[in-house]
Parts: structure tokens; C-alpha cells; sequence
């Protein structure tokens, strides 16, 4: 009975195992390529380093000039008595490039399909606290920003940066002007992150930086898509294959097969306890 209330109250991290293991077995599937011996036609794992083109864009966050961006936004909730429990929603995330080329030793291949942002839904909210799982490029932002990455928090009143402004408003996040913090809640909010507190992150890629890129070759040879590949999510990562697919087997490993274990010792334990 213990297991299976445990279990229960275990089941968002171990449905997200389930879906790394499903994941993990489609990237171990797809034959790593180079922008030279790209198959026409074939969904792949792309090696290779961006191409230092003019279609630089600015990071959302920081301003930088780079090639590809990739950013989060997010706001803290407090919930419980006294706000006791707390957590960060995830409002939206996004990827910002201007038609950035991979290039190999020999040759170049386009990436199509690359940008994109999304504002999340209620339903998406509470999807990405459960581990749901991403079917577009788009979920390479929470894998690159779980391996690194820059963050920056403001307080929901005040005076934002532009910057601050406009990457919030691409996702419906806006400051609060209507009221002040005063000097006991400017005080308060140095101890104690107050609900509403937004979050920006953001991963930048700059020219010269070797990175993976998993879509579909297009019938030229020239193009990836990267927006749609049939049966895998594409990618866009700094991580090697190896590292990406370790990724996944690791977290797949770990809530799918090592929680469960953890759960029973635990039920074992308190059997045996109530048993004496």
C-alpha cells in the first residue's frame, strides 16, 4: 500500500523516464553524418560547426551578437500556507537564428527550420512540470539550458530593461507598474524571492562552435530541416551524439528503474517496521 502511494505521487517523474527512454532509443537509432555525407532524404544526427555567415542575430538577454539563440521565460508561484511551496512556470520558450549554415571539413549544408517561440498555454504549464513531452525543435531549449546557460531575475514592479520588455512581451509577460515594492518589500525580496519574479535564460551559439543538429536531409543534399522530422524531435545542441544520447539514457535509467527501487526499499522498510 505504501508502494503504491509512493508510486502514485512518483508517477510525473516516472511517466518523463518512460518518455527519456522512448527518446534515447530514437537518437541511438539515427546514423551520426557529417555536412559532407549527408543522406538525401534520411533523418539524421548532423555534426559540424556553424558557419560564420551575416545572418547574425542579438541574444534576447544579453544583447550578444550570435548565430543561434535559444530562451526561456519564467515566473515564480508560491502556493501553501505562508507560500511554504514554490516553483518556476515555464510562460515560453523560444529560438532565434537568421539562417545559420553547419559546416563540415568539405562542405555546407543550410539549416531550415530553426527559429520558432511559443507562448505556453495553461494546459503546456502544467505539462512541463509533469515532464511532457516536446515535439519540436523547441525542446532543445530546456535540454540546452539544463547543461548551462545565462539567467537573470527581475522583480515583478520596477522598471524593466527594454530588453527585459520586449522578450517578455513575445510570450504575454509584462511588469507590473501599478505598485511599489516599498523599502520593507525591497528589504523582504533581498531574502526571499517574491511570487512573480520573472526569470530569463537564455544559450547562445556563436561562428566556430561544434554542434548537433538532428533533422531530415532535404532531396538537394544541401538543406536540413530541421522543423520536421518524422518519427524524432529535431535538435539543436552543443552536446555531441554521445552526449545527448547519454543524457537520456542516464535520466530514463534513473527515474524510470532507480525511483521505483528507492520506493520499494522505502515500503519494505516501513512494512517491516509496522510488522515489529
Amino acid at each position: 500500500m505504501v508502494f503504491g502511494v509512493l508510486a502514485l505521487l512518483a508517477s510525473p517523474l516516472l511517466y518523463r523516464g518512460w518518455q527519456n527512454r522512448a527518446t534515447y532509443r530514437l537518437y541511438a537509432a539515427l546514423p551520426v553524418q557529417s555536412p559532407a555525407d549527408a543522406t538525401p532524404g534520411e533523418t539524421v544526427m548532423l555534426t559540424g560547426q556553424l558557419a560564420d555567415t551575416s545572418g547574425s542575430v542579438a541574444s534576447p538577454v544579453r544583447g550578444a551578437d550570435c548565430l543561434v539563440a535559444l530562451w526561456r521565460v519564467s515566473t515564480y508561484h508560491r502556493t501553501g500556507a505562508f507560500g511554504s511551496r514554490a516553483f518556476w512556470f515555464e510562460e515560453g520558450v523560444g529560438i532565434d537564428a537568421d539562417d545559420p549554415v553547419l559546416a563540415g571539413e568539405h562542405d555546407t549544408i543550410a539549416l531550415d527550420g530553426v527559429t520558432g517561440e511559443k507562448e505556453l498555454s495553461a494546459r503546456e504549464k502544467l505539462g512541463t512540470l509533469t515532464g511532457s513531452k516536446r515535439d519540436s525543435v523547441l525542446r532543445s531549449v530546456p535540454l540546452a539550458l539544463d547543461n548551462e546557460g545565462v539567467e537573470e531575475t527581475v522583480q515583478p514592479t520596477g522598471e524593466w530593461r527594454e530588453r527585459y520588455r520586449a522578450l517578455g512581451a513575445r510570450v504575454d509577460v509584462h511588469p507590473d507598474e501599478s505598485q511599489s515594492p516599498g523599502v520593507l518589500g525591497r528589504l523582504l525580496h533581498r531574502v526571499r524571492t517574491p511570487a512573480g519574479t520573472v526569470r530569463f535564460e537564455e544559450v547562445s551559439l556563436t561562428a566556430g562552435e561544434s554542434v548537433t543538429v538532428v533533422g531530415t536531409v532535404a532531396a538537394d543534399g544541401q538543406r536540413l530541416d530541421v522543423a520536421r522530422s518524422e518519427d524524432v524531435d529535431p535538435l539543436v545542441t552543443r552536446l555531441s551524439p554521445a552526449e545527448i544520447r547519454a543524457t537520456h539514457r542516464r535520466r530514463y535509467r534513473y527515474q524510470l528503474y532507480a525511483l521505483p527501487l528507492v520506493l520499494l526499499a522505502f515500503a519494505v522498510f516501513m512494512g517491516a517496521a509496522v510488522a515489529l
